[in-house]
C-alpha cells in the first residue's frame, strides 16, 4: 500500500521527524515518509518495529485525516503541576 504526499505534507512530516513531540509521532511520520518514497510495507514494518496491522491502521488514519492524524497536541505545562521552589528569586532573602 502506497501513500502519496503532497509537497506541504512531506515538508511538515519532515519537520515532525526533526523535532517530534513524542515517539509515536516520530514513528508515524517516518513510516508515512518511507511509504511516500516507495518503500514496501514489509520494509516499513521492520524499520518501525510494528505489526503490519498497525501500519495498515496508520495508513487508513492518514488517508482519512491527513496531517491531523499525525499531529500531537502541544504539551501542557499546567498538567506538569509545577510549583515554585522555596528558593525561587521571589523568595530569596536580601542581605
Amino acid at each position: 500500500m502506497r501513500v502519496l504526499l503532497n509537497s506541504t505534507e512531506r515538508a511538515q512530516l519532515q519537520r515532525m521527524v526533526q523535532t517530534p513531540r513524542n515517539s509515536k509521532q516520530l514513528c508515524r511520520a517516518e513510516a508515512l515518509l518511507a511509504l511516500d518514497r516507495g518503500e514496501t510495507p514489509v520494509k516499513v514494518v521492520e524499520m518501525c518495529g510494528i505489526h503490519p496491522e498497525r501500519l495498515e491502521s496508520w495508513i487508513k488514519g492518514f488517508q482519512r485525516m491527513r496531517l491531523a492524524f499525525v499531529a500531537e497536541p502541544p504539551s501542557n505545562p499546567a498538567r506538569l503541576n509545577l510549583r515554585p521552589t522555596i528558593l525561587s528569586p521571589a523568595h530569596t532573602i536580601s542581605s
